[in-house]
């Protein structure tokens, strides 16, 4: 089984997609302390996606829940084509989760294979998703 699509979004990067956020009414009840905290060097804050890679991850595991086959449990290899200017071992990570959020693997652990690849002038990225034979068949 085998589908390509093309991605019509930049793919933002998970690694360097991050954003300290904090809750308002949770600040103004604990700015003072956190005051305090900065000086002691203790950490206020926590780390998570920043809403360009939540977007893209929701619209794109619409997209695959919408265009991709089920995959089921099977090992799969993943092949992205990109003109995308930004570092290539960036792409595969929202992508991935993507993949999963929409269903159409189990669990992204069973991607076997990665290939990402620089395509000089090529406007958008193309994922193609595609099954491993089974070992031993």
């Amino acid at each position: 089984m085998k589908i390509s699509l093309d991605i019509p979004w930049n793919v933002p990067s998970k690694k360097n997609g991050y954003e300290v956020r904090f809750n308002r009414n949770f600040w103004n009840e604990i700015s003072r302390t956190a005051a305090m905290f900065r000086m002691s060097r203790q950490k206020t804050y926590w780390i998570g996606p920043s809403k360009t890679v939540k977007d893209f991850e929701k619209n794109m595991s619409v997209y695959f829940a919408c265009a991709c086959p089920d995959f089921g449990s099977r090992p799969v290899s993943v092949n992205i084509l990109t003109g995308q200017r930004n570092d290539v071992d960036n792409l595969p990570g929202a992508i991935l989760d993507a993949l999963q959020t929409s269903g159409k693997i189990k669990n992204d652990r069973q991607v076997e294979v990665v290939i990402i690849r620089r395509v000089e002038g090529k406007k958008n990225t193309t994922v193609g998703v595609e099954t491993i034979l089974e070992r031993g068949s």
